[in-house]
């Protein structure tokens, strides 16, 4: 079977989910085939910012324990449709 994970984050980004997935993928990969999409590889506390205008620009390719992960990174146009700019409401 061909498995495909979406995460927004994946080793070597150290958390409790992340790690979890991970292992479930390294139990399933030798029977199946593993894909993992991500859009981070590293820890971040930015979280609304590092989704958009601090998310990497370059896709990553990538290995880890067997696993491949494909890293999605995002064009200068991209980050700017999905910045959080806040709205300016005049009464």
């Amino acid at each position: 079977m061909r498995l495909l994970y979406t995460l927004t984050a994946y080793p070597p980004y150290i958390g409790g989910a992340q790690l979890l997935q991970h292992k479930i993928a390294q139990a399933l990969n030798p029977h199946h085939s593993i894909q993992v999409i991500s859009h981070w590889d590293q820890n971040r506390t930015d979280w609304l910012i590092g989704t958009t205008l601090n998310a990497p620009q370059k896709n990553c390719d990538y290995v880890v324990d067997r696993i491949p992960v494909h890293r999605l990174g995002l064009s200068i146009l991209e980050k700017l449709k999905l910045a959080p700019f806040v709205p300016i409401y005049y009464p």
